[in-house]
């Protein structure tokens, strides 16, 4: 299979659980907070399979730990293309004096 449409079925079956009616509406919450901060929309979110089955495996077995809205949290930043370019572009570091 080739790389590029096994992460784009990938990504397509994160978004698919997604839509289930319990998690569509707080997804769509967390999103739309966390889109404007990060400056990323809903669909340049890219989860790699390799990183997140574990996240995959708590989608589909409603399986969110003690905190649903870390579990998004925690989805939402796995999804971030480039998160730690981006936060690095976004801290103010300490200038030298």
């Amino acid at each position: 299979m080739v790389k590029g449409h096994s992460e784009w079925s990938y990504n397509k079956t994160i978004r698919n659980l997604l839509k289930h009616t319990l998690l569509s509406e707080p997804w769509r919450l967390v999103c739309g907070k966390l889109s404007t901060l990060f400056e990323v929309t809903y669909t340049e979110l890219q989860w790699d399979p390799t990183m997140t089955g574990s996240i995959r495996h708590q989608l589909e077995y409603f399986d969110f730990g003690d905190s649903f809205l870390g579990f998004l949290l925690g989805l939402f930043l796995a999804g971030v293309p480039n998160l730690t370019f981006r936060l690095a572009m976004t801290s103010n570091p300490t200038e030298d004096k």
